[in-house]
């Protein structure tokens, strides 16, 4: 058990009596936390909705120093535009520093080695 999960049991509030009905919603916590499918969802929804939210949920009536509004439409600016990839780039182009070492991660654990496919 790790040691933040054992003060739970040092300090009493998880009693013997429930003690192994705890240790198994740790271990399903452990093993959702682990999952290869909640890793791709979340990454769906951050990639592919993230962008479709912060557009159709903004209430932007008036322009600003980021975006334009008038009657055809809001139409970010140049410093829009560069907002959005600095500040939010999980709205922009995938950070590739994060995404490259997952799929190696992917492509080891199905059994392929990086070494193998170079030659």
């Amino acid at each position: 058990m790790q040691p933040v999960v054992r003060q739970f049991v040092d300090a009493g509030i998880v009693t013997p009596e429930v003690l192994p009905g705890f240790r198994a919603a740790i271990d399903r916590a452990m093993r959702l936390r682990n999952s290869l499918a909640v890793e791709l969802i979340l990454a769906v929804g951050v990639f592919g909705f993230g962008w479709m939210v912060w557009t159709e949920t903004s209430s932007l009536t008036t322009s600003t120093w980021y975006a334009i509004v008038d009657p055809a439409g809001r139409h970010l600016t140049l410093a829009g535009r560069w907002y959005i990839h600095r500040q939010h780039p999980h709205l922009s182009v995938p950070d590739l520093s994060l995404v490259l070492p997952a799929l190696r991660v992917v492509s080891c654990s199905s059994g392929a080695s990086p070494a193998s496919t170079s030659a």
